[in-house]
């Protein structure tokens, strides 16, 4: 009698124990250094991700296969088991493929991550000084790579200087905030949430992202009252002050809860008090915050 997956490739024409055997190799093999890949300044053979894409070709074609071929197959436990298992190699593989967005990497995997800029080369000028002055981490060898690249020769260079040449520097510059789950490059290190319009479009919630993402972030924090979120009873403007009257007001203290609210949020390096103004029967509070991009956000809030 044969067995689901000898009949599954019988029906099929598709040798999905092979698929499965060529899975278990690329976790063992690859899957560690894809994650090595986007955590530390570890290099990787470009077949890793051509094997991931290719092993996500075949695990779609499978799927597809049990939709196409659901009556041949029939419907018995062993077929329900196999359609569970693609089906979670499909979703595993899914995930390897966003690596970048699940472990918040500022590197992508489609581009070059060096940094390329053209030196002229001074007068008693040598290549070993352009490597230390670089910050090439080992000036005394790495010159090579200057010449290599370069296609230079001793006698294509002297001391008067002149020459034009091409250096290439590995991109290190990392960021990490726990507060978004994407790849963190450019404007996505913002982050992406629902608009607080609950508004509808094409059946999904309307959705604000990035710069616009982070004006609507930084308004929210500056309504948070003390109980207004269930999961942090106790962050944001207690009530207390709110209702004060304006000779008892503690500004000490209500500039520390609100800035206690963006501490918590990694997308924010800093929140500052510019202005107090007291106005009619309300107290104005200036406010600004400086994101990780640089980016300024200012608003005033009246208490």
């Amino acid at each position: 009698m044969d067995t689901i997956l000898e009949q599954f490739q019988k029906v099929t024409y598709i040798d999905i124990q092979q698929f499965f055997v060529d899975f278990d190799d690329f976790v063992q093999n690859s899957y560690g250094d894809i994650v090595a890949f986007y955590t530390t300044d570890a290099e990787i053979e470009s077949s890793a991700f051509q094997d991931l894409t290719d092993l996500l070709d075949r695990s779609i074609q499978i799927l597809s296969a049990f939709t196409i071929y659901k009556e041949q197959l029939g419907v018995n436990i062993d077929c329900w088991e196999l359609l569970d298992l693609s089906e979670g190699i499909y979703i595993k593989l899914l995930t390897i493929k966003n690596s970048n967005r699940w472990l918040r990497s500022t590197k992508d995997a489609t581009r070059n991550q060096d940094i390329n800029q053209v030196k002229i080369l001074k007068s008693f000028e040598t290549i070993e000084r352009v490597a230390l002055d670089s910050g090439f981490g080992d000036p005394n060898n790495d010159w090579t790579q200057i010449a290599v690249k370069n296609e230079l020769l001793e006698s294509d260079y002297d001391l008067e200087g002149g020459q034009l040449l091409s250096l290439a520097f590995r991109n290190k510059a990392q960021r990490f905030v726990n507060t978004v789950i994407d790849s963190l490059q450019g404007e996505k290190i913002y982050g992406v949430d629902i608009s607080d319009t609950f508004l509808f479009d094409n059946d999904d919630f309307v959705i604000v992202q990035y710069k616009e993402n982070m004006n609507q972030s930084f308004s929210h924090l500056l309504s948070t009252t003390k109980g207004s979120v269930p999961e942090f009873p106790f962050d944001g403007l207690s009530k207390l002050n709110v209702s004060s009257n304006l000779a008892s007001i503690q500004y000490p203290s209500i500039f520390r809860q609100i800035s206690s609210l963006f501490q918590k949020d990694d997308r924010f390096q800093s929140f500052t008090l510019v202005k107090i103004s007291q106005i009619s029967d309300r107290v104005e509070l200036e406010v600004q915050a400086t994101t990780i991009l640089e980016d300024t956000l200012q608003e005033t809030i009246s208490i």
